[in-house]
């Protein structure tokens, strides 16, 4: 089995890279993020594909072409010259550039993103058991708030790692330990059945998603059971289903809990949802590959070093 990989706590005016691996941002949002990074007290520097000219952009839902991206991302995670990394926004485009790292020269840094990074998240600990992180982004589309819980948890968990509980709501209780893994469920269907995903056998899964019907939910939901992966979870965190303008769908949470329930089937699986985690200004920081505890009405995510 192979040891999970924790990056070590950042250091007191930490180099952040940022790159846009995925879709494009307006400068204005980007230049405010980074000067709220620099007033933190970290080395705050961009990618060349942050600020590609639309034109040159090639694919119009691109920060840049592939090329650049790949180039960009590549430097980041594979190189010494920066100690964590954040990315500009979510979208779509990263999954187009997993076959382009070179996997064993991943270093052993914070690797922060939202959303479209999911795929990137999941294919780094498929392939290194790299902890990642899902939180803040740069250029966030509501504005860069370097004071709001997403970011405050984001610094517990590039500091000094303290397990942090939150209450949720038992949709259908039990008890499981195991390895927080998910995000954004299309992106996690999206790589269902490829080399980049996990088996998530004994893995709690995180499902939360942004402007999808309840059809659509259910779709991504079925090609997980089919393939599944609700045969191998020791749970399921349900987190919040939101409109493309951050506003909570509670239908469409108690949808999603409602058909995860029922695809889990009689496995004692504990189920929770109302875990403030999603496309909202509110959510908190997670660590994609950490530990996490589902116990009656509480969540509690740690890290160690423990085997996979």
């Amino acid at each position: 089995m192979n040891k999970r990989t924790v990056p070590p706590p950042l250091p007191a005016g930490a180099h952040i890279r940022v790159i846009a691996p995925a879709g494009s941002s307006k400068p204005e949002l980007l230049q405010h993020g980074t000067s709220e990074l620099t007033k933190l007290g970290y080395q705050v520097s961009c990618s060349p594909g942050c600020s590609i000219e639309p034109e040159h952009r090639g694919e119009a839902f691109l920060a840049a072409p592939d090329e650049i991206r790949s180039k960009d991302l590549i430097q980041a995670i594979c190189k010494t010259d920066c100690d964590a990394v954040m990315v500009t926004r979510g979208g779509y485009g990263t999954m187009r550039l997993l076959d382009a790292i070179p996997y064993p020269g991943v270093e052993k840094k914070w690797i922060t993103g939202f959303s479209d990074l999911t795929a990137l998240s999941l294919a780094l600990y498929e392939k290194r058991k790299l902890v990642t992180l899902s939180g803040p982004v740069v250029a966030a589309s509501n504005g860069f708030d370097a004071n709001g819980i997403t970011m405050n948890t984001w610094k517990n968990w590039v500091g000094e790692a303290q397990p942090q509980s939150y209450s949720v709501t038992v949709e259908k209780s039990g008890t499981a330990n195991g390895v927080l893994l998910g995000g954004c469920l299309s992106l996690i269907a999206a790589i269902s059945g490829t080399r980049y995903s996990p088996s998530y056998q004994n893995a709690i899964l995180l499902l939360e998603d942004v402007g999808e019907d309840e059809y659509s939910i259910d779709r991504m939901l079925v090609q997980l059971a089919l393939g599944g992966v609700f045969k191998r979870v020791v749970g399921v965190i349900v987190g919040q289903f939101c409109t493309y303008e951050g506003v909570i769908e509670p239908q469409k949470n108690a949808f999603t809990a409602r058909r995860v329930t029922e695809l889990v089937g009689k496995r004692r699986v504990p189920v929770v949802s109302g875990f403030p985690y999603g496309h909202f200004s509110q959510r908190v920081t997670v660590p994609i590959g950490g530990d996490a505890k589902i116990f009656k009405n509480t969540i509690t995510l740690s890290l160690t070093e423990r085997k996979a």
